[in-house]
């Protein structure tokens, strides 16, 4: 292994940035890494970036890359082809690729770490959710993850879990909050009419904003507090829907179908990325009820847009929303419900939250992730002088 060459004095890191497959199409990821990028070229004296983004391998009779093509690209083509892509500096954006730290230099390479669902709900740590299927490739991830030189993770509570339920170091783990756009921000009020004439949304009605469709959403828990808002309506109160964004599972169209309440949903399941700061403006409230949250970047989206929040207090949520939510158990539907109904009905409360939540969502701009991801960048290299933060007890 040849030896780590010291950054320059005065010169720039030169970085290297490890992005998810194209065709996994994870949102969240593209959106992390696009950021990132953007926000460390703002810096008054920006690293060298070169991003690497893998393609998957298609065989000549298929169309798209299907289950044995993508797993022998993650697992295999990508990690040889990393080892010969590394830079003066690697990082690896997603934690889900940890298993390139099997071929990368381990000791100039960084992983964000943004959760350990996976893990967490085998090991039975999610309420309200079965064990599911061994993680086997998730758990190879994380098994590779203690030889990273740094861990970056994106809230407390997830540096957290890589200590409690990892067995990591917890002086090799960072904390860095994510970044929110600055294009998450109140539209004038005057023109939510014609916003939600733009999406299809009642004009009468009042809406309570969902998102996402992984399982730990906790999109089950929603249709038991919608169900409470009807079976004891707010008396003269224009009736509730329920928005749904995110594309419709098999689970969810089941439940769906089966709560008699499809009448009172609205799906948006292909909503460009660019319009979501618009819907959250056309919405009254947002429903949050997670069963686990690395951070929980709707949380501050919507409190930027000016909308209340109800969320679940799992995970990083009491972090992320401070004080400026109103926040149950994930499982509590009645307390949820509860919630909800005084986010839309008591105008003190309405106002308070949309107060504290432009001031929460303020504390979490990009250029702060990114000074930070170059602080370790240098640390890494020698620059300056590592000040580990130590996980909490």
């Amino acid at each position: 292994m040849r030896p780590l060459s010291p950054q320059a004095p005065g010169a720039p890191p030169q970085v290297t940035l490890f992005r998810d497959f194209v065709e996994d199409r994870r949102t969240s990821m593209e959106i992390y890494a696009d950021a990132l990028a953007d926000a460390l070229a703002q810096l008054p004296r920006p690293p060298v970036l070169r991003q690497v983004v893998p393609r998957a391998a298609r065989l000549p009779w298929r169309g798209t890359p299907g289950a044995f093509e993508m797993r022998w690209s993650r697992y295999v083509r990508y990690p040889r082809a990393a080892a010969q892509q590394q830079g003066q500096l690697n990082h690896v954006i997603d934690h889900g690729y940890g298993h390139l730290l099997w071929t990368l230099d381990p000791r100039r390479t960084v992983v964000t770490v943004h959760d350990i669902i996976p893990a967490l709900r085998w090991a039975g740590k999610l309420a309200g959710t079965t064990r599911g299927s061994y993680p086997l490739l998730n758990k190879l991830s994380l098994a590779a993850l203690r030889r990273a030189h740094t861990l970056v993770a994106i809230s407390r509570n997830t540096a957290d879990d890589l200590v409690a339920h990892c067995g990591l170091d917890a002086a090799r783990i960072r904390v860095v909050p994510l970044g929110l756009s600055p294009r998450f921000c109140p539209a004038d009020p005057r023109g939510r009419s014609a916003l939600r004439d733009r999406f299809g949304l009642p004009q009468g009605g009042r809406l309570v904003l969902i998102s996402g469709d992984a399982f730990y959403k906790n999109h089950a828990t929603c249709l038991e507090v919608l169900r409470a808002l009807h079976a004891d309506p707010t008396p003269g109160a224009a009736p509730v829907t329920l928005v749904r964004l995110g594309p419709r599972g098999a689970d969810w169209r089941q439940r769906l179908a089966a709560s008699g309440l499809a009448a009172h949903v609205i799906a948006l399941e292909h909503l460009p990325g660019a319009d979501v700061p618009a819907l959250y403006n056309a919405v009254d409230c947002l429903l949050f009820p997670s069963l686990y949250e690395g951070f929980g970047w709707p949380v501050l989206e919507a409190m930027a847009c000016g909308v209340p929040v109800v969320c679940s207090n799992a995970g990083s949520l009491p972090e992320v929303a401070g004080d400026a939510a109103l926040m149950a158990a994930p499982t509590d539907a009645a307390a949820l419900a509860q919630a909800v109904r005084r986010c839309l009905d008591d105008a003190a409360t309405r106002a308070t939250l949309i107060g504290r939540g432009h001031a929460q969502a303020a504390r979490f701009p990009w250029h702060r992730h990114a000074q930070s991801m170059l602080d370790i960048y240098e640390d890494i290299l020698g620059a300056r002088s590592a000040v580990p933060v130590a996980a909490s007890a």
